[in-house]
């Protein structure tokens, strides 16, 4: 009987929840289905078709807004100090500066701007995703959305590992946006925010990404994924920083001694496919099409440059991207293309607050969670991770947000 009542009165509680934060719950529904919906109906040029499913995207960025402004107006939000308050303040100011300079009245340009998610000015908006953040019990509240999320990514990653067992050119994979859905398992894995159901289907979704992008031959996904999965099994569930560190180093330990004593396996066992360099010539590319100015202050949310590469490919009548191209795959100078290096820096030192600032939160386990993240989309920006309007990205500001929102001395 009294476990009955615990149960319901978790379950109200969730409930509670949920309400207080259905413009942010709807708002990832939104983000989700726009994603789905351009995967699998994806259109060319300025369509009706493409004209509304974008504007779930942007109905999605209102319900995002709703919730900052509901949410403050109601809420007793948590403090940030004033060294965290600036650094927000300059990012999100630069942010706003990068939007304006990528404004242009042609048509097609300004549904760009204001509709694309990966080169228009939306994604330079989610430093805002910070205020959502600051709100209390937000992880717990978003939990049955993560759950359902993975339930959708775990059944389209296991369709996409079946087709390609069935042969086909992975870029006609369109199940494969279920890995994206999967966005929310390394913060519940690793800050144990999660009961021990949420643990294994994460646990489950990630065993079959990594599947999934070694087969399609995502080589830095399927590193990451690999490495956070390891970073989970050597954590568990333990809540004891002494025991967190124990393990932390334990893991450290035994991935240097493979790394030493297992390179020359490995490196003979990779094909020159995974070994192939894909990201020098990004590089090189966009410091040959640069002025000093250029890297000093980008060239704006809707910026370009020249790329030889694709050029040549598309002379030769290859598949690729266009050769001025609105995005780097190397999520620094994508960020660098459109904000310069006045952007990144910004945005370096606000993640590197947010990871000491993390730290700082008493729960053990969350916190050291919680760094790990952060600190792994660092090391990611320098290979990947391009600025997108996704899930993920949306996440990960929010916990920028609770990171920022933590108590400037350890209690």
């Amino acid at each position: 009987m009294q476990g009955q009542m615990i149960a319901n009165m978790a379950y109200r509680d969730q409930r509670i929840l949920s309400s207080k934060y259905l413009y942010l719950t709807t708002g990832f529904h939104l983000l989700v289905a726009f994603w789905l919906l351009t995967r699998f109906f994806p259109s060319e040029g300025l369509s009706a078709q493409k004209v509304g499913i974008s504007a779930l995207l942007l109905l999605a960025m209102l319900c995002f807004g709703m919730q900052i402004l509901l949410g403050t107006a109601k809420s007793r939000l948590s403090k940030i100090d004033f060294i965290s308050k600036l650094l927000l303040a300059l990012l999100i100011g630069w942010c706003l500066i990068t939007i304006v300079r990528g404004f242009e009245p042609d048509v097609s340009r300004l549904f760009n701007l204001l509709a694309i998610p990966h080169i228009g000015g939306l994604v330079w908006l989610l430093p805002f995703a910070v205020y959502i953040g600051r709100q209390p019990g937000v992880l717990h509240a978003l939990l049955p959305t993560f759950r359902l999320h993975a339930i959708v990514g775990i059944a389209l990653t296991a369709w996409t590992i079946v087709e390609v067992g069935l042969g086909g050119a992975p870029l006609d994979y369109k199940p494969q946006i279920g890995l994206a859905l999967l966005y929310a398992a390394p913060v519940v894995l690793l800050t144990g925010i999660g009961g021990q159901r949420d643990r294994w289907l994460y646990i489950s979704g990630l065993g079959l990404m990594a599947i999934a992008e070694f087969f399609l031959e995502k080589r830095a996904p399927f590193a990451m994924t690999v490495f956070t999965l390891l970073l989970v099994l050597s954590l568990g569930r333990v809540r004891n920083l002494g025991q967190v560190s124990r393990r932390l180093l334990n893991l450290t330990v035994i991935a240097t001694a493979l790394a030493l004593f297992g390179a020359d396996y490995l490196l003979s066992r990779l094909s020159e496919d995974w070994l192939m360099d894909t990201r020098t010539f990004l590089w090189t590319e966009l410091n040959d099409d640069f002025s000093a100015s250029d890297w000093l202050v980008g060239r704006g949310a809707l910026g370009i440059y020249y790329s030889p590469y694709f050029e040549m490919t598309h002379r030769l009548g290859l598949a690729g991207d266009w050769m001025y191209r609105q995005v780097n795959e190397i999520g620094y100078l994508h960020i660098a293309l459109k904000a310069g290096l006045i952007g990144v820096i910004l945005y370096f030192l606000t993640f590197a607050r947010a990871i000491y600032k993390s730290l700082l939160i008493p729960n053990p386990r969350f916190a050291v969670g919680l760094a790990l993240v952060l600190i792994m989309h660092l090391f990611e920006l320098a290979i990947v991770g391009q600025a997108i309007m996704s899930p993920s990205r949306v996440l990960l500001w929010i916990l920028v947000g609770i990171a920022m929102s933590a108590p400037s001395k350890r209690a």
